[in-house]
């Protein structure tokens, strides 16, 4: 793919990129180029925004940051900036003295930190400097977490973007087949999320059946699994009555069900390995009230890697409609998956 030099037109190709049907493949080429040496574990870290407004200049006045210092940064006042750009003007306006005494300060105040995903939401990612949208090229892998937070939360200038001719018709042929059960849906107040949701999931199959089916499957927040159900979709799949460490096991347990059945062409591969893919799914949305918040954020943050996994792996498989190398492709991910829950259980 070719990537625009231009910032704005950058800006828009990404988010056209979020909402069309080859966000795995652009994925693949950028580590490809960049590798998997990321350098920032989060979308909130590239999302934030640093400004030294004038409630941060009383804030640090009295954290007996000097005048004199503070006078230095005043080019620096109610602008915008990434961490690492902040960072640096910072470093310029400084001497050496004064940067090793006050930049952690200045860095960790928390009044001098805010995010843009709201605004991404309302109007896309021309809101982001150019050095945040390079962070998202850089450390692709948080371009799924930021195509989910789009696409679950993302107002109309996301569903305004243009999608192919031909993809937009056959989203709409897929909504015109679904629209009527919707209409029927007794739960009227998620109507509109599907609504809006629905168009973007189309444009990968993985995400269109974990979307689709935890639509018609959530009556009140968490799932209700089919009587066909295995590890994370059962109903039982996230017991509250566990201490942290027996909750782990489970989980463990629950994902190396996987191994219990072996599809032997890709029709029955590709069903089993969205069977799991909604189970992650399920895992996501789920309370978890038997870990404590740093695990709940381990757990979520996993997860959703092994979403990722388990998404190009279906891509490769619709693709190549190799049977074998799917299923030992997910048979590592839940080694390593099962592996990782009992360490953390121990830990």
């Amino acid at each position: 793919m070719t990537i625009p030099d231009d910032e704005k037109e950058l800006a828009h190709w990404l988010g056209t990129q979020l909402v069309g049907q080859n966000l795995s493949r652009l994925i693949a080429e950028l580590r490809a180029v960049h590798g998997d040496q990321s350098t920032i574990t989060s979308l909130e870290a590239i999302l934030a925004w640093f400004k030294l407004s004038d409630q941060v200049i009383v804030a640090l006045k009295n954290e007996k940051v000097p005048e004199s210092v503070l006078v230095k940064l005043n080019p620096l006042k109610n602008k915008e900036f990434s961490r690492d750009d902040f960072e640096a003007e910072i470093k310029k306006l400084l001497n050496a003295d004064e940067t090793k005494q006050f930049l952690r300060l200045i860095l960790n105040h928390p009044a001098i930190l805010g995010s843009n995903a709201q605004a991404i939401l309302e109007s896309g990612l021309s809101v982001l400097p150019r050095s945040a949208l390079q962070d998202l090229l850089r450390n692709s892998s948080l371009l799924l977490e930021l195509q989910e937070l789009v696409l679950v939360e993302g107002g109309a200038y996301w569903s305004e973007l243009p999608v192919k001719g031909e993809y937009r018709e056959a989203l709409n042929r897929g909504w015109e087949r679904l629209s009527q059960k919707i209409a029927s849906h007794t739960q009227v107040q998620r109507r509109g999320f599907l609504r809006r949701v629905l168009p973007y999931a189309l444009t990968n199959l993985a995400t269109a059946a974990a979307i689709i089916v935890a639509f018609f499957t959530f009556p009140l927040g968490l799932p209700q699994a089919t009587a066909k159900a295995w590890g994370w979709q059962k109903p039982d799949a996230f017991p509250t009555n566990l201490d942290r460490s027996s909750y782990l096991n489970r989980l463990a347990d629950e994902a190396d069900e996987w191994f219990n059945k072996r599809p032997d062409n890709p029709a029955a591969a590709a069903k089993r390995i969205l069977e799991f893919r909604q189970g992650c799914s399920f895992l996501l949305l789920a309370d978890h009230s038997s870990l404590t918040p740093a695990d709940r954020d381990w757990l979520k943050e996993k997860c959703r890697k092994w979403s990722e996994t388990l998404d190009s792996t279906l891509v490769s498989l619709e693709k190549n409609q190799d049977t074998a190398a799917a299923i030992a492709a997910v048979d590592a991910m839940v080694r390593n998956l099962s592996n990782a829950l009992r360490e953390k259980a121990a830990a």
